[in-house]
């Protein structure tokens, strides 16, 4: 098997390492040249725009409006935001964090192949993985899950930069933070959060030796610091937003005992671990029985897919779910890289084997979830758990020999995979994949043929025609058949909407009134929820008036229709005539009109007033 060796990669220059960041900074322009929809939450959803609610309202949601929602908790991700969205516009505040987040993620990846693999590999991994259309659903929409995955990366790619010179404490306690900061996000992280210490001690094991006790115990002071000082970070920020500052009753705050969570499950992990390895060594455990039980799993996946199923949603009927092609591939290289590698086992394993065990490990878990009724992989938003970890196995394992081809061929190489990726993108890629017989098993089976041809350079070009393939049936799944600025014209117009709702209000309490059958009911599912949602919600029929709900003087409703039979003069008569005619008196505000494109609505802004005795 071609891979590493237990050495660390040799440094680059600093002029070659800052032209490498300096592209890969770049890298979006393969995605954003001619569309931007990749950067922008859509409608159909609901906890990313109350997300986004908390980006613009942070302190009166906290304190006022909704106090001790789970969902204003979230500071590592709703921080950020929010300081973007008090210094900028909504359009270009989202730009600029989404875009951020993205850097984020793939700068980080990016660093740890090159500390792991050599920088050429590690900017062509990067590459594709910045192209990749569900990392783009992650960091592009205002859920957590993005900023999860950045902080994840984040947080490997310290640990890797401590273990190449241990002495780097500082490095230790920065990943502790970020470990901090991936938990604090509630993306569903807790369980995974010891496969990360892991990775450091089994670094530390491979370039220098050194027990994995000890690591440990290195992990445990340095790391622990920095987990533990984050999260009471975070706890005094959620107390002082919230309108209570200090003193704190730490115990009421499970994020600051995360971290205490996380490690005792890593001590316990670690000696498991190193207690199974020693086993397979001796040969009491087999490899081989291990890797036979995951491409079972594998084929299990592909083929149960019964409405009663635990694998419900998994597949289409063309294969499995887009979202999963990815990590399919990654574990099927990470079970070959495990078997190749089973006679080394005895004298310490590699690197690729490293990242092998910690996407099977991840994988396991999530399936894990899966049969026991939890969705880890039926929906991209909790699946994308998987991409940190498939990307860094497919880096470890592919393209080997550009490190050492002339730099004009490795050039080409490049701009081919640019170009192709691109084009992958563009509606005219999307149509054409989309026409192939079987073409997600043509992808997947053309990134696998590097594990059994390794002919250079026909299998570079065979990889890169299944990266184009999967890429582009991402893209169409997820953006195809989109006006290029559809999502950012939604958002202007959510915006827009959401400006004048802010001018009637003043920090009153606004509730909402749609229809679930009017054709207004994305545009109204969207701007409520930047209101929390169902915390807001007055009604969702117009078929008759919500005389059971509570209002109380000054409280300011929203009603939002298409049809003009819906004007404010329906919203206050139906309100109104609550109680036998006694209901709450109702004035009528302002009326605003908005159009996106052929489709429109009326929204009708309403003051209830106290009645006059």
């Amino acid at each position: 098997m071609t891979g590493m060796n237990l050495t660390a990669a040799r440094p680059e220059g600093r002029a070659r390492a800052m032209g490498y960041l300096t592209a890969v900074l770049l890298l979006p322009i393969i995605v954003l040249w001619r569309q931007d929809n990749a950067l922008f939450t859509g409608y159909g959803y609901i906890d990313p725009w109350i997300y986004f609610g908390y980006f613009r309202n942070l302190v009166e949601f906290k304190r006022n409006l909704f106090v001790g929602d789970p969902h204003g908790a979230h500071l590592s991700w709703i921080l950020p935001g929010a300081v973007l969205h008090h210094w900028f516009p909504p359009v270009t505040a989202t730009y600029l964090l989404h875009f951020g987040v993205h850097t984020l993620a793939t700068l980080s990846l990016f660093l740890t192949l090159q500390w792991l693999a050599g920088a050429r590999r590690a900017f062509v991994t990067a590459m594709v993985f910045s192209a990749n259309p569900w990392l783009w659903a992650a960091t592009g929409w205002d859920y957590v899950d993005g900023i999860a995955i950045a902080y994840c990366l984040l947080t490997m790619a310290l640990l890797t930069w401590a273990a190449r010179i241990p002495t780097r404490r500082w490095a230790l306690i920065a990943a502790g933070m970020s470990l901090a900061a991936l938990l604090d996000t509630g993306a569903g992280w807790l369980a995974l959060a010891p496969i990360l210490p892991l990775y450091y001690a089994g670094l530390m094991w491979i370039w220098h030796r050194i027990p994995i006790p000890r690591s440990f115990v290195i992990l445990l002071v340095w790391f622990g610091a920095g987990c533990f000082s984050m999260a009471v970070v975070f706890t005094v920020a959620n107390r002082f937003l919230g309108g209570f500052p200090v003193p704190v009753n730490w115990v009421e705050q499970p994020r600051f005992w995360m971290a205490i969570i996380a490690a005792a499950v890593s001590a316990a992990i670690l000696f498991l671990i190193r207690r199974q390895i020693r086993r397979a060594v001796s040969g009491r455990a087999p490899l081989p029985l291990i890797i036979i039980c995951g491409l079972a799993w594998i084929a299990l996946a592909l083929i149960t897919r019964g409405d009663n199923s635990p694998w419900r949603g998994l597949g289409t009927d063309n294969g499995p779910a887009p979202w999963l092609l990815f990590p399919l591939v990654a574990a099927a290289m990470a079970l070959a890289i495990l078997y190749m590698e089973r006679r080394n086992w005895r004298n310490g394993f590699s690197v690729p084997a490293l990242l092998s065990l910690q996407l099977l490990c991840v994988l396991a878990w999530m399936t894990y979830a899966q049969l026991r009724g939890r969705p880890e992989l039926s929906g991209f938003y909790s699946a994308n758990k998987l991409l940190p970890f498939s990307f860094l196995v497919i880096g470890a394992r592919f393209w080997p020999e550009v490190e050492k081809v002339r730099l004009l061929d490795y050039a080409v190489f490049c701009a081919v995979a640019a170009i192709s990726l691109s084009y992958a993108w563009l509606g005219e890629g999307m149509t054409l994949v989309a026409g192939l017989p079987y073409a997600p098993w043509v992808g997947v089976a053309a990134l696998l043929v590097p594990l059994v041809w390794l002919r250079f350079p026909e299998y570079l070009i065979c990889s890169l025609g299944g990266f184009f393939v999967l890429t582009a049936l991402g893209a169409g799944a997820r953006y195809g058949g989109l006006d290029a600025h559809a999502f950012r014209d939604q958002l202007q117009t959510l915006s827009i909407a959401r400006q004048r709702i802010e001018i009637v209000r003043q920090g009153r309490p606004v509730r909402f009134w749609y229809d679930d059958h009017d054709k207004a009911r994305p545009d109204a599912v969207a701007l409520s929820s930047t209101y929390d949602g169902e915390e807001s919600l007055l009604s969702r029929s117009f078929a008759a008036a919500p005389c059971d709900k509570d209002l109380s003087p000054s409280t300011v409703v929203t009603a939002i229709a298409t049809d003009l039979s819906h004007g404010p003069n329906f919203f206050a008569s139906a309100l109104s005539g609550c109680a036998g005619g006694r209901g709450p008196r109702v004035a009528l505000i302002e009326i605003d009109s908005f159009h996106r494109g052929p489709s429109g609505y009326m929204m009708s802004l309403l003051r209830i007033e106290a009645p006059v005795h």
